[in-house]
Order: structure tokens, then C-alpha cells, then sequence
């Protein structure tokens, strides 16, 4: 039996054709008056869609969440040996202090893009289940080394929180990620702020394995 950490570059086009008619579906389902109609798959239904289709497991039972409970995606997925442990990334303030919630999360602690890179083996893919603000949204990235090994990294979900029509977005510095993944939290400063109540100010990811060949 053998084990990898890291997909075939085959696993790209697998995932981009399993979201294309998911990301235009939900964007204009967003301009539509009605908070109770949506089309197409949120960001955890997404999630869960790709990694089924990348395991070949439509039935395949996975979480109502991403993270942060027995039920969620990554608990279900590391329980049976395909991902990797939760690494939580924390936020600063804008001046440079803690983070301890959405309504003053301004800059990454850590980068993403190079904890991403670390633990990659040079070839193939790296998939990466991402949850930010403690699983109030949930995102998929791979990452790889193009032809002429430069670094790329796809951010992916369902449409709007990255690209109205794609739902995915290239990037090809660590930097560029990271500031997006910014960029992301410090724009949800409001969600849920009142009552003492605050998002964590955190991204999470676990890296998603490949099945042992036999």
C-alpha cells in the first residue's frame, strides 16, 4: 500500500468542471429580492460536492459544517485518515495588537500562502480545506507549481465571496492570497457583532489526502 500527500494535476480540471455551472447559478440567485430562494450550492454544500467528487463517493457522508464540531467536514475526514490536522491562523488589529473577533480583525498573523507551501512535496497537487471566521464560510484551495514552476494557488467556493462568476480565483504569491484572505474577514466586520457576540478571528485549514492505492 502507498500513500501520498499530494493529488495529480488531473484533479484541477476535475474540480473547475465540477463548479462551473455552480458559481453563475448562485451569483444571480443573490441579486434575486428574496432571502429564502437561493440556486445552486452554498459553501459547505460545495465543499462537501468536491471532495466527493474527487474521492468518486457521491454517498460519501460528510459534515453540516467545515470545522469546529464532530459533525463537521474535516472531523469526519481526519477520523478516517484523509486530512491532515486543523491549523488555525489567527488575526491582527490594525494596530498590531490581538484580534479577538471580526469587528477589529485587520491583517493575518501568520501567511497561509507559505504554511500552504511548507508542507508541499514538490509535485502534484495540495488540497486544502479553508474555513474562515470559525467556520462562517467555507472555501477550498489547491496549490501547485505551474509548468515552469511557479507557485499557484486556487481559492475556491460558491461564487460571490471570490468571483461573481467563476467561483475561483488564481493567485501566484503567498502574499496575494493572503491579502484576499484579509481582505475577505475585515469586509464581514459587522456580521454578528452585537450582543457580545463576535466571529473568532481566525482562518482554518486541514490539508485533504489522496486514498492509499493498493
Amino acid at each position: 500500500m502507498t500513500t501520498t500527500k499530494e493529488w495529480p494535476d488531473a484533479v484541477i480540471k476535475q474540480i473547475t468542471d465540477s463548479i462551473a455551472y455552480n458559481a453563475p447559478t448562485r451569483t444571480l440567485s443573490t441579486l434575486l429580492p428574496f432571502d429564502s430562494i437561493k440556486f445552486g450550492k452554498d459553501c459547505i454544500e460545495l465543499h462537501n460536492s468536491i471532495i466527493k467528487t474527487l474521492y468518486k463517493d457521491e454517498k460519501m457522508k460528510l459534515g453540516d459544517r467545515i470545522v469546529g464540531a464532530s459533525t463537521a467536514t474535516h472531523t469526519i475526514l481526519k477520523n478516517q485518515g484523509l486530512a491532515g490536522d486543523l491549523k488555525i491562523i489567527s488575526f491582527l488589529t490594525a494596530e498590531g495588537k490581538n484580534a479577538t473577533g471580526n469587528a477589529t480583525a485587520n491583517k493575518l498573523k501568520e501567511s497561509v500562502g507559505d504554511y500552504v507551501k511548507k508542507y508541499y512535496s514538490g509535485s502534484g497537487v495540495s488540497i486544502f480545506g479553508v474555513s474562515a471566521l470559525d467556520g462562517y464560510h467555507s472555501m477550498l484551495l489547491t496549490y501547485r507549481l505551474t509548468s515552469d514552476k511557479k507557485s499557484e494557488f486556487m481559492l475556491i467556493d460558491q461564487g460571490p465571496a471570490t468571483s461573481l462568476i467563476s467561483g475561483k480565483v488564481i493567485f501566484s504569491t503567498s502574499q496575494a492570497l493572503d491579502d484576499a484572505l484579509s481582505e475577505y474577514v475585515r469586509g464581514r466586520k459587522d456580521k454578528r457583532t452585537g450582543g457580545n457576540y463576535e466571529y473568532p478571528a481566525n482562518i482554518s485549514l486541514y490539508k485533504i489526502y489522496p486514498k492509499a492505492s493498493k
